[in-house]
């Protein structure tokens, strides 16, 4: 497969009248005020963008995705900027080609579970897209009591169980890194699909036609985003099959891996057939005297700390993402209520 370009670096944008900081990556071109700023805002190259090299080191950038938008960069000297614009033009050809690879296994089809609105109850079926991407289509065989959604209808799309539908299951049957919902006006289509590559196919390409043919301009998730998400989804089943929310299970976790325990195989003072393992040389110099000993393991422990309180800020940083997340599903219900 087909690496993607990468680039970084400072642009002008002539609309704002600033120098922002540039990252393009995975097929989104991302905005920022600075290198360790959080985005301002992205570009999501896979759905209709284009790039054009204007005089004197212009670049104009166009996206239609959430929603139409245009920009005008500036580049140092034109040897910059050409190599963001072949950057950024390679980018849009090889997403564009991945989501064509996508919609074609969406064409083929797979089998799917659907959640009835009615009880929440599940029915296995088969499911394709037709006409050019613009309808989805099910039945209990490819072409048999074929039932049809136009997606030039559907306003958006939720990874995970997060609708009416899936939140009303006493237990639910399917991992819910496997669920996913298409939002219309005043219903849901709520699925589940079997497999990693099957429910990333499905969630990118269902994103990608929905983004070309619906009417929604919901926010979209990029491949590194998704592939988060479902990282943290399964974290969540495994959390819940403990008892646990994925807070607690996470901080145990981290305070496991503090006292050197949550690794198998061989660990520090590991004991193997015929004794202790040798304290490998770290370098070649006379062994310490006991007070650089203390000194060094004092600094080892304030090392595992630092270590620590960093994983547990960077779980408290991935709890808040999860908060979000879940009110703009509560938001995307809200509306479809209405």
């Amino acid at each position: 497969m087909e690496t993607l370009p990468e680039r970084r670096g400072y642009l002008l944008n002539e609309y704002r009248g600033a120098r922002e900081y540039f990252v393009l990556r995975g097929g989104v071109l991302r905005i920022r005020e600075s290198p360790a700023g959080p985005d301002i805002e992205s570009v999501y190259l896979a759905h209709g963008s284009s790039v054009t090299l204007l005089a004197n080191n212009v670049l104009e950038v166009h996206s239609l995705v959430p929603y139409v938008r245009e920009f005008i960069l500036s580049a140092m000297s034109e040897h910059e900027a050409e190599g963001w614009h072949d950057a950024l033009q390679a980018s849009i050809k090889g997403e564009q080609a991945k989501m064509q690879r996508l919609t074609q296994l969406l064409e083929n089809g797979c089998t799917m579970h659907k959640y009835n609105y009615s009880n929440s109850k599940r029915s296995r079926r088969y499911f394709w897209v037709c006409n050019e991407g613009r309808e989805l289509c099910w039945g209990r065989s490819k072409g048999e009591d074929t039932q049809k959604l136009d997606l030039r209808e559907c306003i958006g799309i939720i990874y995970g169980p997060m609708t009416t539908t899936f939140q009303r299951c006493p237990q639910l049957e399917d991992p819910s890194w496997t669920c996913f919902s298409l939002l219309f006006m005043g219903r849901t289509l709520d699925l589940t699909v079997v497999g990693d590559l099957q429910v990333h196919a499905w969630f990118l390409g269902m994103q990608h036609l929905i983004s070309t043919h619906g009417i929604g301009s919901m926010p979209m998730m990029s491949e590194a985003q998704f592939t988060a998400r479902k990282v943290q989804y399964k974290l969540m089943d495994a959390a819940h099959r403990s008892g646990l929310v994925l807070g607690r299970y996470l901080l145990q976790g981290v305070r496991a891996l503090a006292k050197g325990r949550g690794f198998g195989g061989l660990g520090r003072g590991a004991v193997v057939s015929g004794g202790r393992l040798a304290t490998p040389f770290t370098s070649f110099t006379t062994p310490v005297s006991n007070g650089s000993a203390k000194e060094a393991k004092a600094k080892r422990g304030d090392e595992d700390e630092s270590e620590r309180l960093e994983v547990e800020q960077t779980l408290l940083q991935l709890l808040a993402t999860l908060r979000e997340r879940t009110a703009q599903a509560e938001a995307a219900e809200a509306l479809l209520r209405q």
